[in-house]
């Protein structure tokens, strides 16, 4: 059970940080998103090809961690979480750009 209350405190932790990373550099004001994206992108990068290291293939081309089990069950498919990323990336590429609120006053730079 102590597991699982880790696991869990750690995921939402995670998502909390990604949710805070997109809103300060989507509705923050410029100067803020362009700190933030400079001291925040690098640690995010750093975090996704920590995941990504895993996901590594191994010397016959299976994912070491989305193809375990049976080697005569194996099937050559692309690794779950490289599909998963690029699904999320090409449906955020999709989505209609995100417009400052309109609430805050300009940063000088952008005027």
């Amino acid at each position: 059970m102590t597991n699982e209350v880790v696991f869990v405190n750690l995921r939402e932790a995670m998502f909390r940080r990604l949710d805070r990373a997109v809103d300060i550099v989507t509705r923050g004001h410029q100067r803020d998103a362009i700190a933030f994206a400079r001291r925040e992108l690098p640690r995010l990068v750093a975090g996704l090809r920590a995941l990504m290291v895993l996901h590594a293939p191994d010397a016959e081309g299976y994912c070491r961690e989305c193809r375990r089990g049976r080697w005569w069950r194996r099937q050559h498919s692309p690794c779950l979480a490289l599909l998963a990323y690029h699904i999320a990336v090409k449906e955020f590429d999709d989505q209609p750009p995100v417009e400052p609120a309109k609430h805050r006053a300009p940063d000088q730079a952008d005027a």
